[in-house]
């Protein structure tokens, strides 16, 4: 009786451990990216990736990933910041702050990613913008083959047409000097 009431406790413990678990959102290989939700997974595949970490108070996991036609960042920040704004209009307006004169051509969602494509001087790339509670992953898709992966509506950008402008900063990098994201207040400062 007591080796039954043993594996009921083992058993309920295992089920409560597992349910406080989470699956991995996101997982970096050498030559690729895997973005996991509950339906499916979708592969970003890397050429000659150069990845760097990016460091701030507020920032729990941050980089960025440069290859021949991505440029990725992600960040997931600690769970006492928050943003200051919405994580995707802070990024499109820096990326409007590094590449002058860009114009939004259409935008749209497909599952859990918000996609625009932009134009500048006829040259095309997608920007692609997804996260979860804590973390965001910002996309640029120099070529549109991951957006075409997730939206057959979607096509490549022609060789010629693709934009070949390439970032280098990051928001993590510009957050001291923008402030995208900072350390929740504490209701007790408001507090009478």
């Amino acid at each position: 009786m007591n080796k039954v009431k043993l594996s009921f406790v083992i058993l309920g413990l295992v089920v409560f451990l597992s349910g406080c678990s989470s699956t991995p959102y996101m997982q970096f290989s050498q030559n690729a990216m895997y973005l996991n939700d509950a339906d499916n997974t979708n592969v970003i595949e890397l050429k000659n990736p150069r990845k760097i970490d990016r460091y701030d108070s507020c920032v729990f996991n941050g980089f960025t990933i440069d290859d021949t036609n991505k440029h990725i960042e992600y960040i997931k920040l600690h769970s006492w910041c928050q943003w200051n704004g919405l994580s995707s209009s802070f990024y499109q307006n820096f990326l409007n702050l590094n590449i002058k004169k860009l114009q939004l051509i259409k935008s749209f969602v497909k599952d859990k990613y918000n996609i625009f494509l932009y134009a500048k001087n006829g040259k095309e790339f997608y920007f692609v913008h997804t996260y979860d509670v804590t973390s965001d992953l910002f996309i640029i898709d120099y070529d549109g083959s991951f957006v075409t992966n997730i939206c057959k509506e979607c096509y490549l950008i022609d060789k010629s047409l693709r934009f070949d402008e390439k970032i280098d900063k990051s928001l993590v990098e510009r957050n001291f000097i923008e402030g995208y994201f900072s350390r929740e207040s504490s209701n007790e400062y408001y507090e009478k």
